[in-house]
Order: C-alpha cells, then structure tokens, then sequence
C-alpha cells in the first residue's frame, strides 16, 4: 500500500509545524491548509520574539495575509485554536 501525501498550510503561528509532528507520531504522512482566529494568531506570535511575524512590520502582513487568505490554497479549514492532539483528530476526522 503506497503512502498518502497530505499538505498542510496556514499562516505564521497557526500551528502547522506541531500538527504535522503530531501527525508523523500517529504515523500518517500528510500536508493540509490551517486557520486560526485573530486573538490567538497574536498570543502566539507575540510568544515568538525571534521569529517571522514578531516584528512589526511582520505582523502587519502576517495579519493582512490573514484576513485576505492571500496565498493560501482552496482546502477544508482546519480550526488550530485547540490543542494538537485536538486539531489533528480534526484533520483525521476528514480522511475517514
């Protein structure tokens, strides 16, 4: 049986390196498009003082990329404002 690939994207601070951590733990090999609200996009970039979207000018595009969804493909929005065990019983949830 050949492996799945699945791509996960979303902006800075949306959750897309834990998700795909806790994914490769389960033993699934996938990629997918990730979102999160406002509030806690923020909490985490501010949590994040030497990465991109800390600076100000970062965060502006960050927020505006965002709120546009600029770059982002069409996909099923994933919710990563919960935990990542969370999100990624969502994610699987999509592929039963």
């Amino acid at each position: 049986m050949g492996i799945k690939n699945y791509l996960i994207e979303g902006g800075s601070g949306t959750g897309k390196t834990s998700v795909a951590t806790e994914l490769e733990r389960r033993r699934y090999h996938k990629v997918f498009v990730l979102d999160v609200d406002v509030e806690t996009l923020n909490r985490r970039l501010d949590g994040r003082p030497n990465e991109p979207g800390f600076d100000p000018a970062e965060r502006r595009l960050v927020l505006r990329y965002h709120h546009t969804r600029e770059y982002l493909p069409a996909g099923i929005d994933i919710d990563t404002a919960g935990t990542v065990p969370g999100v990624v019983d969502d994610i699987l949830a999509q592929l039963a």
